[in-house]
């Protein structure tokens, strides 16, 4: 029977390999738009209108593409350049013009090879092979893959690697070299299974069935087509099952094994009545004849025959159907031939047995009797077969359709399950009896991805680095019992997971009860155990504290015990000792005053000097300016730079100062409205950058409207300005859970970040954690930030790692919705 399924060679997709593709693009779209680009974004546009190979006729694309051959040569873009001859090469071909198609080609490879991309150079000797092998020049054909497939094993891209290999085999597949086609292909599958390819998978497995079909290995050919049509089925790739499926039945007609032909005929034809494609309809109708006349059921043959005639008619010519027909017409009446035969072989033996039996009349009756009632027994007993066959057939067809449901609906159970762990904010993994990991969520993955990947790797190996279980092991210990196991375990060596909470749960058969694996639940602890290491070290500090405090106060009680006087003394003592100290505070308190009034007006006094030395450095700067060298200009700008900047850090100072001197009016105010407006301010500046806000619902609280915005306005500055390295910026406000006392609002961004050992200078005045070159400012604006919070009776507190962006937190006093 002749193998309908050709080689896995699409010609016209297979030109267009690594060329610039231009799939699901909106052409009426990008052609508005050539009108209003120019220089590289209208190359660009021009490449894409030029390979839409799909949407656009040849002739159309070649003018893009000459279009955007001469802009490149105008820009100097070779690379826009190679890809627009590749465009007009592919063009060409649809055309039929393949020497123009080769010419075109070898132009963009001339190119690639004189900006050295060996990628283009692979890219252009496939193109160039596929052409050659359209115009079945097999030996040039076979050149340019074997130059393409020593680039990419230099380039080491496995995807590019294995379609070099594929192509070879193609070429060594046309020309009948089928042991060589076959070692290609196997190195090729042995690359796709790498990598996880499962196109290529299916493709190689049914470039392997036609070569076994050809060097009559059928059962070889057939292993291959399942393994495909398996591999078809996975990736519900409805056209390539139609047409494996159909090769299969062919296979088992060949071999004379309708029955097994027969759901692969009927999967066939469906796929095909789905895609209305009548060639493939045709050809599963031959077949449905063939199934029948196998099962000797010649009128079920004799109909599918006939609509097979009358598709093919229609499909091809009249003449065409007149000869299938007249074919037809022959196999019927060779059939009422061998019938007729039959049927006179039958009446010569009635006639024997007759002469042979003529000696007893009743007997020849009898026999003639059993004969006819046999037949109609027999004729009956068809009959019900028959029907008995239509309602398996029937039953067999609602069974696949059921098989096809509960597959659906497994799929959407198995997505919804993974859909639902990989929700789960903890750890999850699955294990098989053996210990060996079946599956694991993101939050695994994220966690040990040193060890990806972690399916099919013991849970010991994988997660603790070890040959052996840990010890102990609440999984082993579930697996024997049966029972919920939970346990505190160490995490991966080097990994930032530490100390891991594990709930092990087993999973059983719900008909035998027997355990086919465990669930583990894992929560990373490491905060947690270090939180408790560190309540240790206070609660062991503190009892140290409270033994010697407790042996001074024994000292003290044996003292008072011994004299009663000394206590009274002492009690003089502690009451003039609070009066010093009362003294003490009270002058605390005005030296502070002093000290903020001096800080103050120290402040205010330099800016006048300041303004001089700044105005009086510009004038000699302007009076000198043709006598000074370079190196005396330095000089003035870094004197008038290094005034500016003292003038910065004395108004700093100064706002340092107001701030514990002004008096504090609290009223209850709308913490978003003052966000926005602080946004609005900052629009000028951040107008050319990508920033991303996130603001929760802040509600009221109570404070001073003025100084608060000062805090907001800080915070804020601070995200926008150390965020700038970052392609987006993201900053988000929102609030942190907590008790009913205090509120706590947080600012949070993705910037640079700080190391926290460097924590205690944060909010000091004058104090940086950054360099000036890199961010500006003058240290004063957090240590503002934590004064007014302080004088607001609240607290301010930072979060940050390096590179990982930082957190402010303020907590006020909760007073909303009070006056």
């Amino acid at each position: 029977m002749e193998n309908k399924r050709t080689y896995f060679i699409p010609i016209i997709f297979l030109l267009c390999v690594n060329i610039f593709f231009a799939y699901a693009v909106e052409i009426d779209t990008l052609k508005s738009r050539l009108e209003s680009l120019s220089g590289q974004e209208k190359i660009a546009v021009l490449n894409e209108l030029a390979g839409a190979y799909w949407e656009l006729p040849p002739n159309e694309r070649i003018v893009f593409a000459e279009q955007a051959v001469d802009l490149s040569e105008k820009f100097h873009e070779y690379k826009s350049k190679a890809a627009a001859f590749n465009h007009l090469g592919v063009a060409y071909n649809n055309l039929g013009d393949s020497p123009k198609s080769i010419d075109y080609f070898l132009q963009a490879l001339i190119i690639m090879e004189q900006i050295d991309d060996k990628s283009g150079i692979a890219d252009s000797y496939v193109n160039l092979g596929q052409a050659n092998f359209y115009l079945e020049n097999f030996d040039k054909a076979l050149e340019y893959f074997q130059q393409s497939l020593d680039l990419r094993v230099e380039l080491g891209d496995k995807r590019d690697l294995s379609q070099s290999l594929i192509l070879l085999g193609n070429v060594k597949a046309k020309t009948a070299q089928y042991d060589e086609a076959l070692d290609y292909y196997f190195k090729a599958l042995t690359i796709k299974e790498e990598i996880d390819d499962k196109n290529g998978i299916f493709q190689i497995y049914n470039n392997l069935g036609n070569i076994y079909f050809e060097i009559k290995q059928p059962e070889k050919a057939l292993e291959c087509r399942l393994k495909s049509l398996q591999i078809d089925r996975e990736l519900d790739n409805k056209w390539e099952i139609a047409n494996t499926a159909f090769n299969i039945a062919e296979h088992y007609l060949d071999s004379k094994q309708p029955e097994k032909a027969y759901p692969y005929i009927l999967e066939s034809l469906e796929i095909a009545e789905y895609f209305d494609n009548k060639g493939l309809i045709c050809d599963n109708l031959y077949n449905y004849s063939l199934y029948h006349e196998l099962r000797e059921e010649y009128q079920k043959a004799l109909k599918y025959q006939r609509d097979y005639a009358e598709l093919t008619k229609s499909l091809f010519s009249e003449e065409l159907g007149e000869k299938i027909a007249e074919m037809q017409i022959k196999y019927e009446t060779e059939k009422k031939e061998k019938e007729n035969q039959a049927y006179k072989l039958q009446l010569e033996k009635a006639r024997t047995e007759r002469w042979q039996f003529t000696v007893g009349i009743l007997i020849i009756l009898l026999i003639a009797f059993i004969i006819y009632y046999r037949y109609r027994a027999k004729k009956k007993s068809n009959l019900l077969l028959e029907g008995l066959v239509m309602e398996r057939t029937r039953e067999l067809q609602q069974k696949i359709n059921e098989l096809k449901q509960t597959k659906r609906d497994l799929q959407k159970n198995e997505q919804f399950l993974t859909n639902l762990i990989e929700s789960i904010q903890d750890g999850v993994s699955v294990l098989n009896p053996d210990m060996s990991i079946r599956h694991v969520n993101g939050v695994m993955k994220r966690w040990y991805a040193k060890n990806l990947p972690l399916e099919g790797k013991l849970c010991y190996q994988a997660y603790h680095n070890s040959d052996k279980p840990c010890d102990p092991c609440p999984t082993i210990r579930c697996r024997e019992s049966g029972q919920t196991e939970h346990d505190v375990v160490s995490g991966l060596p080097g990994s930032p997971v530490e100390f891991i909470e594990l709930f092990s749960y087993p999973m059983k058969d719900r008909d035998s009860g027997e355990i086919t694996g465990v669930v583990e639940f894992v929560r990373d602890i490491t905060d947690r155990k270090q939180a408790e290491e560190e309540l240790q070290k206070h609660r062991v500090h503190l009892e140290e504290l409270v033994k010697e405090r407790t042996k001074e106060l024994e000292d003290k009680t044996a003292a008072i015990v011994k004299s009663q006087e000394a206590l009274t003394y002492l009690l003089e003592d502690v009451n003039d000792a609070r009066k010093d100290l009362e003294v003490s505070k009270n002058e605390l308190e005005d030296v502070n005053k002093e000290l903020e009034a001096f800080a103050y007006s120290v402040s205010h006094d330099l800016r006048a000097p300041l303004r001089h030395i700044d105005g009086f450095a510009e004038l000699l700067m302007s009076h000198t300016a043709d006598k000074l060298d370079e190196k005396g200009k330095s000089y003035m700008d870094k004197i008038v730079t290094a005034s500016q900047n003292m003038g910065k850090l004395i108004e700093g100072l100064l706002t340092y100062s107001r701030i514990g001197r002004n008096e504090i009016f609290k009223i209850p105010v709308e913490v978003n409205p003052m966000i926005e407006s602080i946004r609005d301010e900052f629009k000028p500046d951040i107008k050319n950058r990508i920033v991303s806000w996130q603001i929760d619902q802040l509600g009221t609280v109570r404070a001073d409207p003025t100084l608060l915005k000062q805090v907001f306005v800080n915070l804020l500055s601070n995200a926008l300005k150390y965020t700038r390295p970052r392609k987006e910026a993201k900053v988000e406000i929102g609030l942190k859970k907590s008790d009913e006392n205090e509120k706590i609002i947080y600012v949070k961004d993705n910037g640079v970040g700080f190391d926290m050992k460097y924590y205690d200078k944060l909010f000091g005045v004058f104090q940086r954690l950054h360099s000036s070159s890199d961010f500006e400012g003058i240290g004063i604006g957090l240590a503002n930030v934590q004064r007014i919070i302080s004088r607001h009776g609240g607290r301010v507190w930072a979060e940050s790692k390096p590179d990982k962006g930082t957190t402010f937190y303020v907590a006020l006093p909760n007073g909303e919705g009070k006056g």
